[in-house]
């Protein structure tokens, strides 16, 4: 029985306790020619690899298969490579060093059934981003991902998770990229949870959305950069809450998207940028910007249709102490109504400034900075409404 292997290996090895110890530590070279998984376990075990370990890109092939969980470290000269590169059968544990490569051609690491825990400082990554379903790292029973500064995490999904009835949650220092599809995507059915925390120097980055959720709320708290490229930086179906501090940017062609079955509360001292729409709040809620803080978009910088998608009638408040600029919409629009306060030495502009669609005898206004509508005419319901051609200010 020996805790080492080592030399070149060109068939698929199995590990059993009457030919290997437990934990086992690669040294050599395991580059198989067939499908199937180039080192496998069917009980739970921990492997080193310090080595190069390569399985088949054919479907269902891995590098290191582990079908009854257990732990993978991939040191900072390891390579793993194979259509999962890494498979966790049962959850278990993955860290691969600085230095380490974990090189899915559809999915870099694949935690099933239980949760697992990924820690990366080097490179996980899903290669072929055409694969329906390629991602860095492919969570199917919960876990947590910390992605250190020198860690970079690629797929056509960055990070996807989902879990039922547990946690799922990431800590992101480095770069995650979603070269086709999202950033992270994380779904949590029952009574689990979820958390995204990017650190300030981080980047999540999504083709589509840059952090993307349902099933339960969300939290968030950034100090680095979200981007959802072409389509939402942070959409939360579910709702939940975004902390965007000092610093932090959160941009798309929407930059926030709070779906119809919750509230969601945005509490803002960084950036908050959309190309179209800004924050998008289906589901009405709270937005807080702070003296830091700058929302900001091409068309309405906050637009709160509240009960638009059968979520129910929910009004959303704003407390802003920044600036909130929509330049070819409004600054904010609310459509069932809710509470603006505008303090000293701050900014609401628009072409319509700050607009109830619905009921305006139920929309309340605290002014005590600027609001500036811009010379505009809405057409609206076959008339036009000149209620915002005047230019007015406050302040």
């Amino acid at each position: 029985m020996s805790g080492i292997i080592a030399g070149q290996h060109t068939s698929s090895l199995t590990l059993v306790s009457a030919s290997y110890a437990d934990p086992v530590t690669n040294l050599g070279t395991i580059d198989v020619t067939a499908s199937g998984p180039a080192l496998y376990a069917a009980s739970s075990w921990s492997v080193v690899n310090l080595g190069t370990i390569i399985g088949e890109n054919t479907s269902g092939s891995s590098g290191i298969r582990l079908a009854g969980g257990g732990s993978v470290v991939n040191g900072a000269s390891g390579l793993i490579e194979g259509y999962f590169a890494v498979t966790l059968g049962a959850g278990g544990y993955v860290s691969n060093a600085s230095g380490g490569t974990i090189d899915g051609y559809a999915i870099g690491v694949l935690g099933m059934t239980a949760a697992s825990t990924v820690i990366n400082r080097g490179a996980i990554i899903g290669a072929n981003a055409s694969l329906s379903g390629s991602a860095g790292i492919f969570l199917t029973g919960g876990g947590y991902v910390s992605n250190a500064a020198s860690g970079t995490i690629s797929g056509a999904l960055g990070v996807y998770g989902v879990a039922s009835a547990a946690a799922l949650g990431l800590v992101n220092d480095g770069q995650i990229a979603g070269t086709q599809a999202d950033g992270v995507q994380f779904g949590v059915l029952g009574a689990g949870s979820a958390f995204v925390s990017n650190a300030s120097g981080a980047g999540i980055y999504g083709s589509s959305v840059g952090v993307r959720s349902g099933g339960v709320p969300l939290t968030i708290l950034n100090a680095g950069s979200i981007i959802g490229k072409n389509f939402i930086g942070v959409w939360l179906e579910s709702g939940g809450t975004l902390t965007n501090e000092a610093g932090g940017t959160v941009a798309g062609y929407s930059g926030f998207d709070g779906g119809p079955s919750a509230a969601s509360t945005i509490v803002n001292a960084g950036q908050l940028l959309g190309g179209f729409q800004d924050i998008i709040l289906v589901g009405g809620g709270y937005v807080s910007n702070a003296s830091t803080g700058t929302i900001f978009a091409a068309g309405d910088a906050i637009y709160a249709p509240g009960s638009f998608g059968g979520g129910g009638i929910r009004a959303t408040t704003v407390i802003n102490a920044g600036t909130i600029e929509g330049t070819n919409g409004s600054g904010i629009d609310m459509f069932v109504g809710g509470f603006v306060s505008n303090t000293a030495l701050a900014l609401i502009s628009g072409g319509n400034a700050c607009r109830d669609d619905r009921q305006c005898g139920r929309h309340q206004l605290l002014q005590r900075g600027r609001t500036i509508r811009r010379r505009r005419t809405h057409q609206r319901g076959g008339r036009h409404d000149r209620r915002c051609r005047k230019r007015l200010r406050w302040g």
